[in-house]
């Protein structure tokens, strides 16, 4: 690759990306924030979960999940999702992945609300903070 530069050399490196990783088991996808309704008393709470949960190739829609209501004690399928956190959230900071400190800051709310000795809290402001900056496209430094 030493003749392609800049763009192209990028695009390369993505087309080999996507071909590698669409050959590949898909993997578990970062842990979310997710609102649920109970199908029983309507009664909402909140889980740690994933989109997609393992490497075995099969995804489970979260209605056929098994969750169990903390108000009436229901254990089964049928939840409704009502609201999740970005994929990002428990990835902060990460390069690719920017967050408005808005957003990040309404996420917090809610873990700090549900979860109140979730790990990440304790890392706050050091270690979990969110990446405010927008990634940069190649190229433009160089052009300067």
């Amino acid at each position: 690759m030493s003749g392609i530069h800049g763009n192209a050399r990028m695009r390369v490196v993505a087309v080999v990306c996507m071909l590698l990783f669409a050959r590949a088991a898909p993997a578990a996808t970062p842990p979310r924030l997710v609102e649920l309704e109970c199908p029983k008393c309507q009664a909402t709470h909140w889980e740690i979960d994933h989109d997609y949960r393992g490497m075995d190739g099969y995804y489970e829609p979260y209605e056929k999940r098994v969750y169990e209501c903390p108000n009436c004690r229901h254990s089964g399928t049928g939840y409704h999702v009502l609201e999740k956190s970005p994929p990002e959230f428990f990835l902060q900071p990460h390069p690719m992945y920017p967050m408005s400190q808005a957003d990040f800051d309404f996420w917090v709310s809610v873990l700090r609300k549900h979860f109140p000795d979730h790990p990440m809290l304790q890392k706050l402001g050091s270690g979990f903070k969110p990446n405010t900056k927008l990634p940069t496209k190649p190229g433009l430094e160089e052009a300067k």
